[in-house]
């Protein structure tokens, strides 16, 4: 695509609280989603700097991207074709201002918390990133203690109490080194130069709040280390509000659990969490003590009632369960196959679903590959695994069926075939 156009006038930095404007159509043309025009001037501000393009209509069309190249700015719309646009046209651009002020507070946030970086430590930023959630600024250092980050943040959140001016002035590069610059510009010729009152002053193409007062709050929720350097996570203005009152109704709802005032949370909680950790050691003893009882129990019915075993053949345990837990039915089968000459086939119903698992002792020959798909079958079951154990679920009921109608029959019919086909695999096998 190439629109050949005049540069565009810039009515976002003429006036970035005009959200609404007049153009004139210079140039038309299209892509996969839709038209994509060239103004005479827009207040839609275009991707970039780490600020994504302002939101909006021109026409009432929506504006779903906007951005800048050789100095036009491109408005890409999303229409079906239906509507067509001519080069001459009047149209007029509404702005998106919710979305507007909410990146101009992040914009203007992340100057502040990146000269308060600066001033207080020497961290320089080496990237920032808004996102629609959380804005993070990433620092040249490689940790960070947290009375360091405390006193950032205070920092910052002085800078927002003292109200200061945020200006703007496009200069020339040589004329920079009149400038305080807390990082050396990244362009060349017209350079626009950001500075909030005495307390930063930085070269940056974005949109900015007025005053550091319209930035209300900002509050950092995470730290992370990426690149052998600290990637810093804020919530900035009313995004940081919102978490604000978010974390303040949780506080309350957990508090009203435990029974506690918010100061006492942390020590209540952990109690709690203590005590849980002792009733799940205790419940897994209890359930290891049981396994082996039980695995001794199926292991004497098995012996009692089975026919004699020829040379070689291994004792075979099957059994159809209801509703236990997959670690207790593993571990079932962990306890009967540490014994020499053991095979088991074991079936646990949870509603519609079963579970099976097979296992068999070092010493017991059994290729389950080969078996896979006849022994499952039955219970049109999936899963696998390798020695010594494999396991997977199934049904009693074929699934594309009825399943009403496999509720209604016995569950026990899939389970006997598969307990039928597990044991002639082992003859097969042996």
């Amino acid at each position: 695509m190439s629109l050949e156009a005049t540069k565009t006038e810039k009515l976002y930095y003429i006036d970035p609280e005009r959200l609404e404007f007049e153009a004139t159509i210079v140039e038309v043309d299209r892509d996969e989603h839709g038209s994509v025009i060239a103004l005479n001037r827009t207040a839609f501000y275009p991707e970039g700097g780490g600020q994504p393009a302002d939101r909006g209509t021109l026409n009432g069309v929506t504006v779903r991207d906007v951005q800048k190249r050789d100095g036009v700015v491109y408005h890409h719309l999303s229409d079906d074709g239906a509507r067509t646009f001519s080069p001459g046209e009047t149209v007029i651009g509404e702005i998106d201002g919710r979305h507007r002020f909410e990146y101009m507070q992040q914009h203007t946030g992340q100057h502040v918390i990146s000269a308060a970086f600066h001033r207080l430590l020497e961290f320089a930023t080496v990237s920032v990133h808004q996102g629609e959630s959380y804005t993070t600024v990433e620092l040249a250092t490689e940790a960070i203690e947290p009375h360091e980050l405390a006193e950032v943040q205070e920092r910052a959140n002085e800078v927002i109490r003292e109200d200061l001016p945020v200006t703007a002035v496009e200069v020339s590069d040589d004329e920079l080194d009149a400038f305080p610059l807390r990082r050396e510009a990244k362009v060349e010729g017209v350079v626009r130069v950001i500075r909030i009152g005495e307390f930063d002053c930085a070269a940056c193409g974005g949109l900015h709040a007025e005053r550091t007062g319209l930035l209300q709050l900002v509050n950092c929720v995470g730290v992370e280390r990426i690149r052998g350097r600290v990637r810093t996570v804020w919530k900035i203005g009313n995004r940081a509000l919102t978490d604000y009152a978010e974390k303040t109704s949780v506080v309350n709802q957990v508090a009203a659990l435990f029974s506690a005032q918010q100061h006492d949370l942390v020590e209540k909680a952990q109690k709690h969490l203590d005590d849980a950790g002792e009733l799940q050691r205790r419940l897994g003893e209890t359930e290891r003590r049981l396994a082996g009882e039980l695995a001794a129990r199926l292991r004497r019915e098995a012996e009692n009632g089975a026919e004699p075993r020829r040379a070689g053949e291994p004792l075979v345990i099957t059994d159809l369960f209801r509703d236990e837990s997959a670690k207790f039915m593993r571990a079932v089968v962990d306890r009967l196959i540490d014994e020499p000459g053991t095979a088991v086939c074991v079936v646990n119903q949870a509603g519609e679903e079963l579970r099976w698992w097979i296992g068999v002792s070092d010493d017991c020959a059994f290729e389950f590959d080969q078996h896979r798909s006849r022994l499952l079958a039955p219970i049109y079951g999936k899963g696998g695994g390798r020695r010594p154990v494999w396991q997977g679920a199934g049904t009693e009921g074929d699934p594309a069926g009825d399943r009403g109608a496999a509720r209604d029959r016995d569950v026990g019919n899939g389970v006997s075939k598969l307990f039928e086909e597990f044991r002639t695999a082992l003859r097969g096998d042996r």
